[in-house]
């Protein structure tokens, strides 16, 4: 089944305080490291960014966003909207750690549904005490610890996905109600990465000194 990559970098990178994108961790730029992961996996790769020029340089469709200032939802809207396939995997620009098989694993879970999502703790929560999602009115991503920027979709997502838009609601998870959501357990992802380092971001000084003593192990 062929999909479309991509990849999410019209952040502001505040925390950080520079663009996260072209970092360089292990000698590659962050945004490098998780084209690579997609290339074998995706029959194009599209990069969704406010200032488009300055991504131009790479081997990518680079598309602007079509609602700025909407955060994450605007950007994943833009890069499936402008997809040719049916079928896209979306990450962040900032994820050095993507693992392949764990991607083609999601792609093969999407045959009857609109989402497949991740449930899992990044490699750097993975001490933390756990939570359980019990329902409810209990709706947002963080307490179900999902991966919204790595997760397949389908352009059947993009209506619900516009509405929820134009009505300022630009939680990740907004238009998850109107879709056939697929969420996967972090037993079954431990099964590939038993680390859990493909969720593992890289947002601040901090966390990069972090993934860049990760990487020189």
């Amino acid at each position: 089944m062929q999909a479309s990559g991509i990849v999410l970098a019209g952040g502001a990178s505040r925390r950080m305080g520079r663009d996260k994108a072209w970092i360089e961790l292990s000698g590659k730029f962050l945004i490098v490291r998780v084209m690579e992961a997609l290339q074998d996996l995706c029959s194009e790769i599209i990069v969704v960014a406010n200032d488009v020029e300055l991504f131009e340089k790479l081997d990518a469709r680079v598309v602007r966003d079509e609602f700025p200032n909407t955060g994450s939802l605007g950007g994943l809207y833009s890069g499936l909207n402008a997809a040719q396939n049916e079928l896209a995997v979306a990450v962040a620009c900032d994820m050095p750690f993507l693992n392949v098989d764990l991607l083609k694993f999601l792609i093969s879970l999407s045959f009857d549904c609109d989402i497949v999502i991740p449930s899992a703790y990044d490699a750097k929560r993975r001490g933390d005490e756990r939570k359980t999602w019990q329902g409810g009115n209990e709706n947002t991503a963080k307490k179900m610890n999902l991966h919204p920027l790595h997760a397949i979709y389908r352009k059947t997502c993009l209506p619900p996905m516009r509405e929820k838009i134009l009505q300022n609601d630009l939680r990740m998870i907004s238009f998850h109600d109107a879709m056939r959501v697929k969420i996967v357990e972090q037993s079954e992802i431990e099964k590939i990465d038993p680390q859990l380092l493909s969720f593992w971001n890289v947002n601040t000084p901090e966390e990069l000194s972090k993934a860049e003593a990760f990487s020189a192990q």
